[in-house]
């Protein structure tokens, strides 16, 4: 084995791999839904509509503007987008492995073993199609770690180096996180302003990007991030949830985390300095998935890391590569087997079973969205005389039918699919606001049950009118002269000097306070004075008292009068329901604590003690919000008593 290895059929070998990687990928080839929004851009922008999605007004709503140009370069010649976004994500794919596998890879065994590993790992193989950008950030962080692993220091080096890593960042502003630990290696192994200098000319298409759409859009970042970073949750919330998302990839895909581990800690074995730059970037960049919540892809922000631990896996030295060799490539046999829903092994009925997958997602918001998608988007799903986008997915239906018979503006929140199909003759009004500039900069409003990537806003009374008219028609007269401002940005003359002062004064915050927080956060919450509420020392026991409040889902604000110093919150709740009890001061919420619920205690109430931070309570609070949670039936408060 060691001798065939070590001669040209060691190549055939290599060849022979990467052959099965292709035959795995046209497999499992398939385009997310969130894909589509990206192609009503591209196709919008082909019909002379520029790089809008709605037509009427200038929004980015992709956050990958690298895969956009290039996508829509190919567009403008097929004039198809289903098989050319696919072949196209294949194609890159399949470059970024064949570097990996004849470029960077220091021997025959840990070639074959890298492509082993992306061939199985289930989180690579359903991101290297998709329709999203992660091929073409895994060919950028593929040519980064070439450059960055095997070449000789040098001007042309950190030239190289910048050029990849801006290209990288065009591509998705977040993986500059992958690149930042090896530029800054790069950076101190050159003189400083020469290097500095190398890197701004790297960085210089990121930089007229940047230009272009603060003048196009009039925002430096794509509406999405202003939608999806805006949670309104704490950040414990959304670290939790991010933990949720590995948790989700153990045991999905247990392969892919393993991976990623076992590169991170090869710097310690290795002890070179540009591998641990390189993990130092993957551990990076995997803190901040974890620090945002993770995504409701499974496994789509652990494609790049898992990529980043494979490459430095294949670079080990040789005395490694030898010890390792049949242990290694048993491991990833057998947890790349063991899945739950191997990609190896997946065949024209997958997603067929997606309904008994719904149950998890509900708990922990993270779903194989392929498995949703493959029937209606695969290339090789059962049906494949269907038309696509098929009539037979409920939304591109009604879509068909909006487009025939209107109304011109309508409201959605899975807005890929039914939008691209609708056409440009349709307004679509995205309740998550990934494609609308006012909803993505209003509060999500609460939810007791909220899944990441999918923040629900109200629409304002009157919104609808005003688009479907084009009048102002805005209810809230302070946030109709916030739309005023925002319209003048999006619709307005590119290069008006009044539209050009209002994005100074937009992205300066300068009309934030027009926009009323705690009217879109917590609409119809129910709102009461303290003496409302408040429990009496001669008042009946809780539990046979019957003039309880039924609360909202968005629950209950407590007007306390003057400043408040209690540090005990004693509640009389429901018992079958969690809750937030949130102390607000001057409009600020100061701190938040969770009761959560008795469901097999006898009686209908039950008292329940919230502790106020020490500082919370010092500095003092006029409001309390109890905000319900988790739970059945209706949440109920009977009264509340505060103590000092």
């Amino acid at each position: 084995m060691r001798k065939l290895l070590a001669t040209g059929e060691g190549t055939f070998l290599r060849v022979l791999s990467v052959l099965l990687f292709t035959v795995v990928l046209l497999r499992t080839a398939w385009l997310s839904d969130d894909a589509y929004i990206t192609f009503r851009t591209i196709v919008n922008f082909a019909d002379g509509y520029g790089l809008t999605w709605n037509a009427a007004e200038r929004v980015q709503a992709y956050s990958h503007p690298l895969w956009l140009l290039l996508l829509s370069a190919a567009y403008f010649h097929t004039k198809e987008i289903y098989l050319t976004s696919i072949l196209l994500s294949a194609g890159i794919s399949l470059l970024a492995v064949c570097l990996l596998t004849f470029g960077i890879s220091r021997a025959h065994p840990s070639a074959i073993l890298g492509v082993t590993i992306l061939t199985f790992s289930k989180a690579f193989m359903d991101y290297s199609t998709s329709g999203l950008e992660n091929p073409l950030t895994h060919l950028t962080l593929v040519l980064f770690c070439w450059v960055f692993l095997c070449g000789e220091y040098g001007g042309k080096w950190v030239l190289l180096l910048s050029l990849i890593a801006g290209l990288g960042t065009l591509n998705r502003m977040d993986t500059l996180l992958l690149f930042l630990p090896g530029l800054a290696y790069a950076l101190s192994r050159s003189r400083l302003p020469k290097g500095l200098l190398l890197a701004a000319l790297g960085f210089l298409p990121f930089a007229v990007w940047e230009i272009f759409s603060l003048l196009y859009y009039g925002f430096p970042f794509p509406n999405t991030a202003y939608a999806k970073l805006c949670t309104g949750l704490e950040q414990w919330e959304l670290v939790g949830q991010g933990f949720r998302y590995l948790l989700d990839s153990l045991n999905s895909d247990p392969l892919t985390l393993l991976v990623i581990a076992t590169g991170l800690a090869v710097p310690c074995f290795a002890r070179e300095w540009r591998a641990s730059c390189v993990a130092a970037g993957a551990g990076l960049y995997l803190v901040y998935v974890v620090s945002i919540g993770g995504d409701f892809m499974s496994g789509r922000f652990l494609s790049a890391p898992l990529l980043a631990g494979t490459i430095l896996l294949t670079r080990l030295p040789s005395g490694f590569r030898k010890a390792m060799r049949l242990p290694a490539f048993a491991a990833v046999l057998l947890l790349g087997l063991g899945s739950p829903h191997p990609s190896f092994l997946t065949s024209a009925d997958y997603g067929n079973d997606y309904k008994l997958q719904v149950e998890s997602v509900l708990k922990k918001g993270v779903s194989d969205e392929r498995a949703f998608y493959y029937q209606v988007t695969g290339l090789l799903r059962e049906d494949p005389d269907t038309p696509l986008p098929s009539p037979r997915q409920v939304w591109v239906a009604e879509a068909m039918r909006v487009r025939e018979e209107g109304p011109r503006v309508v409201v959605r929140n899975s807005v890929g699919l039914f939008a691209f199909t609708a056409g440009p003759g349709v307004h679509v009004v995205d309740e998550l606001g990934l494609g609308d500039p006012l909803l993505a900069r209003l509060p999500p409003a609460w939810r007791p049950h909220w899944r990441i990537g999918h923040f629900f806003r109200v629409v304002p009374e009157g919104y609808v009118g005003t688009l479907t008219s084009g009048q102002n028609q805005l209810a809230d007269r302070r946030l109709a002269e916030y739309y005023d401002k925002l319209s003048l940005i999006t619709r307005g003359r590119l290069m008006d000097p009044k539209r050009l002062a209002t994005i100074v004064e937009m992205n300066l915050g300068r009309y934030d306070s027009l926009i009323d927080t705690e009217r879109y956060r917590y609409p119809g919450m129910l709102r009461k004075d303290l003496s409302e509420v408040l429990a009496h020392a001669d008042a009946a026991p809780p539990q046979d008292r019957n003039a309880d409040l039924v609360l909202p889902s968005t629950g209950i604000e407590i007007s306390l009068g003057d400043l408040c110093h209690a540090s005990i919150l004693e509640l009389t709740l429901d018992t079958h329901h969690d809750y937030q009890v949130v102390t607000v001061a001057e409009g600020r919420e100061s701190s938040k604590q969770a009761l959560w619920g008795i469901p097999g205690l006898k009686g209908e109430f039950v008292v329940r003690r919230a502790v106020v931070p020490v500082r919370a309570a010092k500095r003092g609070f006029d409001k309390l919000r109890i905000l319900p949670g988790e739970g059945s039936g209706d949440s109920r408060l009977a009264w509340i008593r505060l103590l000092e």
